[in-house]
């Protein structure tokens, strides 16, 4: 009886321990948190532009070695499920291939391997959480991380002095400086989008909408105006979403829209070439200059380095190495130091060069051929977002943060829906 019981009790503690969905969605739980919240403690004033030599953090490297061990896994568990969507997939899973390739070129391959690796340890885990788990303990999670996030955000600004910004005097948060919080604030609200469907709980709509406004709520107070203006991109395309659906009795949705984008796209080009004076005055109001705060010399002196190797370009996550002299060289030809492109695109053909452009672009064009194949509304305004983000910061593809993680994360999304849309109904009943 004893040995009954004892087995018994072994194949529970088993079922538990070796349960796939659950191990994939602690996974992704813990690459979302991370991605969010960083490596990093929260509340040191640490000074962004200091000379430091490139480090190596542990808890970085426990954290994204446990990630891509895990995900390799769970992928041993369900080869066949895991390998067909990354056949079918194929364009993301391309670009992470090419990022990983160009250790090859690099002069710091081992660097670009472990940071390409950090990469394709997120795009794996999300792959096995979308492949395994339920959309709606999928959405628990994004769900969980998002209210911690936001519930540490507001008692540290209200309460932790260091969570202020010392230089403008807004909030920073848990993050570096005001537009970390900006960039995590305008994710969440795109994320809290995907939570508004098929929501039949008032308690669910009441949790929903808390999140979205205290999410739009952070980036106002984070005072980041490049992240604002996202903001008011994303409640923009929502409003115009909304008038079609108000129109749509009278036959006249798609029109109405379409009528309000023609007007303004005109607008705009009508004041760009017809009125300097006034475009002029544009940036002003989103607390930038003329050259968006000094990126245009950035970019002009990125682009004579990017005509040294325009193809393949320096390998992934290596061309910014502190401590080789290069925040020296900028000093001196841009007159500050700088550790980013301040631009996604141009970040992309610095370390692949126009091969890597080249994959990117028709990777977004496939992005947004499923995107309107499967009528997604969340996920065209969350890619939107992040496009037009990116010109002004290098967000997309960094080896690990929260912008990236939410790309790989929507478009897999879509993508699993277009590819298998049986198989994603199931899951959601």
């Amino acid at each position: 009886m004893s040995t009954v019981i004892g087995k018994s009790v072994t194949e529970k503690l088993g079922s538990i321990i070796f349960n796939l969905e659950g191990f994939a969605l602690f996974n992704f739980f813990i690459l979302m948190f991370f991605s969010f919240f960083s490596t990093d403690l929260p509340f040191r004033q640490r000074n962004a532009e200091a000379l430091e030599a490139e480090s190596t953090s542990i808890v970085n490297q426990l954290v994204y070695g446990y990630v891509l061990l895990s995900s390799i896994l769970v992928i041993i568990q369900n080869p066949r499920d895991t390998f067909s969507f990354i056949q079918k997939e194929k364009y993301l899973a391309f670009f992470i291939f090419l990022c990983l390739l160009s250790a090859i070129w690099s002069d710091y391959s081992f660097l670009s391997i472990k940071r390409s690796s950090q990469l394709a340890g997120s795009f794996l885990t999300i792959i096995n959480v979308i492949i395994i788990a339920s959309y709606r303990n999928i959405i628990r999670v994004l769900k969980i991380i998002s209210i911690l996030y936001l519930a540490i955000t507001y008692f540290s600004g209200i309460l932790i002095p260091e969570a202020i910004d010392d230089t403008f005097g807004t909030w920073r948060g848990i993050e570096l400086q005001k537009n970390g919080l900006g960039q995590a604030g305008v994710l969440l609200f795109n994320l809290s989008l995907f939570f508004h469907t098929n929501v039949t709980s008032r308690l669910s709509r009441l949790i929903n909408y808390s999140i979205s406004i205290l999410a739009a709520g952070a980036v106002i107070l984070s005072g980041s105006s490049t992240n604002t203006l996202g903001l008011i991109l994303v409640i923009g395309i929502l409003t115009l979403f909304y008038s079609d659906k108000i129109f749509a009795v009278l036959g006249l949705g798609r029109t109405v829209s379409f009528v309000i984008v023609f007007f303004m796209t005109l607008s705009g080009l009508l004041t760009y070439f017809l009125s300097s004076d006034l475009m002029a005055i544009v940036p002003g109001l989103f607390g930038k200059d003329t050259s968006l705060t000094g990126r245009d010399a950035i970019w002009l002196f990125l682009g004579s380095e990017i005509e040294k190797q325009p193809w393949f370009g320096y390998g992934y996550g290596t061309y910014w190495i502190l401590g080789t002299g290069l925040i020296d060289t900028f000093l001196y030809n841009v007159g500050w130091k700088v550790n980013t492109a301040h631009n996604g695109y141009v970040e992309i053909i610095l370390q692949l060069g126009f091969i890597g452009i080249i994959a990117f672009l028709i990777l977004i064009i496939v992005y947004v051929y499923r995107i309107r194949k499967i009528k997604d509304e969340a996920a065209f305004i969350t890619l939107i977002t992040m496009l037009v983000i990116n010109f002004t910061e290098s967000l997309i593809f960094q080896y690990r943060g929260p912008t990236t993680f939410v790309f790989m994360f929507v478009y897999l999304i879509v993508s699993y829906t277009l590819l298998y849309p049986k198989i994603e109904i199931e899951k959601i009943k």
